[in-house]
């Protein structure tokens, strides 16, 4: 019995694509020629569908709608499946979906999406999804990582402070990008001031 199964899946179901016509067609065909022939010896031998169904029109409508497959929906990334990913991928991947489909226009607050993922992730595939999102709604983030602030072209800058020997008290500046005292504070906190970022670029190759 196992022995069968596994056949028929293997001859039958596996590697099969089902948003391809030609697959479908052919799973199809496979399903008739396992129905009206025996496989499970070397004859083959014929079977008639008559003696083991006692409606063969309602029984080939039931094959033909494909009402016995149930669809299967998985989230992965780059082959990967949701359980397999490391929480900042995770994390990634639940909000590029949620950017990709939520298409309505009100804003939205994201807490340092950049969490446990390396640069070259944040850029790859948190930003053109942001960039993308922020042409219908308005997206407030809170983020220390470059990438996002300044490849993904924020509107506005909101720089905080926090003087912890003056009782916590908060300090906010705002502007563009291109504000000089905005871009310098940007270079502060994201690069780590500017002669360590030109140090970072000064080592860095074409």
């Amino acid at each position: 019995m196992e022995n069968s199964k596994k056949m028929l899946w293997e001859n039958v179901v596996e590697d099969r694509n089902f948003e391809s016509k030609e697959d479908v067609e052919e799973f199809l065909k496979r399903v008739v020629e396992y129905l009206e022939t025996d496989m499970r010896t070397d004859q083959m031998a014929s079977t008639y569908i008559g003696d083991i169904v006692s409606n063969r029109n309602e029984f080939y409508s039931y094959v033909f709608s494909m009402d016995f497959l149930s669809p299967k929906y998985e989230m992965m990334q780059n082959g990967k499946s949701l359980d397999e990913l490391s929480p900042g991928e995770k994390g990634a991947l639940l909000l590029v979906f949620y950017l990709a489909l939520d298409k309505t226009e009100m804003p939205i607050m994201i807490d340092q999406p950049e969490d446990n993922l390396d640069n070259h992730s944040v850029a790859k595939i948190l930003v053109p999804y942001i960039k993308s999102a922020k042409e219908h709604r308005q997206i407030i983030m809170v983020t220390h990582n470059p990438n996002l602030a300044i490849v993904a072209d924020a509107e506005q800058i909101i720089y905080v402070n926090i003087d912890k020997s003056n009782g916590n008290k908060f300090e906010c500046s705002t502007g563009s990008i291109e504000n000089s005292e905005i871009n310098e504070k940007i270079v502060d906190v994201l690069e780590g001031t500017m002669p360590a970022f030109k140090t970072r670029s000064n080592k860095y190759h074409e």
